[in-house]
């Protein structure tokens, strides 16, 4: 650490390791955000009666069906419904029976347009026993639209080499003497091409259908990530412009 209290490594020259520290920040980060972000289903289990019950719950549909609610129940003295309602509107709360087919209870929450949320709850019911899967909390649903894998997967693969750059810039900024504006140049680079001008052409194009991603979702944690300040800055400041690049790992919607 120097006299300014920042973090100063001599650690530019050995490549390799920061590349493969790189390599599992950035692996890390990506499980992370796929096991704790809002679109990850709800998983858990509940025991009615004598009988344990394992769900996994949906948080995210596209636009174009309606979204599932299964659930296995081999005991046929068990029913289930659902509670639903819009989010942030004035609907009544509605309920939904679970239909029975063999060991399912399945039961479907309406389509709604891209953007649009639905909060719910799943509920087990065995005589006068009544047990709600998620307790008091209900879940939130999110619609979205149905990105083609044209677009799908170049955006997956150029994001996720954008967070193995940022943190790769994240630690070459540690040494003064190190490349990090290099690095960084190249970060910003792929996020505005995965972030922004690939989803734009999406957007402009023929083939899209009507909403089927939101704009905003995809490109305002690129946004977020393209404000830090480089040229003039000293050392603490493009360290702390780095990490600031390196966190977007975190910020991409799931």
């Amino acid at each position: 650490m120097n006299s300014n209290g920042f973090i100063n490594l001599s650690i530019a020259k050995h490549k390799t390791i920061l590349w493969l520290l790189a390599i599992i920040i950035t692996l890390a980060s990506a499980v992370y955000q796929r096991m704790t972000g809002p679109t990850y289903p709800v998983r858990g289990k509940v025991t009615i009666g004598d009988q344990k019950i394992s769900y996994k719950l949906l948080r995210s549909e596209v636009t174009d069906r309606d979204a599932m609610v299964r659930l296995t129940v081999p005991d046929s003295s068990i029913s289930g419904y659902l509670i639903y309602k819009r989010y942030r509107s004035n609907d009544e709360w509605l309920t939904m029976p679970l239909l029975r087919e063999k060991e399912l209870l399945t039961g479907y929450l309406p389509k709604q347009p891209a953007a649009g949320k639905i909060m719910y709850s799943v509920h087990l019911r065995r005589g006068t026993a009544d047990i709600s899967l998620t307790g008091t909390q209900p879940i939130m649903l999110r619609f979205k639209g149905a990105v083609p894998g044209w677009v799908l997967i170049p955006h997956i693969l150029i994001i996720f080499f954008a967070m193995l750059l940022s943190n790769r810039t994240a630690l070459e900024a540690l040494d003064p003497a190190g490349q990090s504006k290099k690095y960084m140049l190249w970060t910003i680079g792929f996020f505005m091409v995965g972030g922004l001008i690939l989803v734009r052409l999406f957007r402009n194009s023929p083939l899209m259908p009507g909403g089927p991603v939101s704009l905003s979702a995809m490109t305002s944690p690129t946004i977020r990530l393209l404000s830090p300040c480089w040229d003039g800055c000293g050392p603490g400041t493009r360290t702390a412009s780095s990490a600031v690049i390196a966190a977007g790992s975190f910020l991409r919607p799931g």
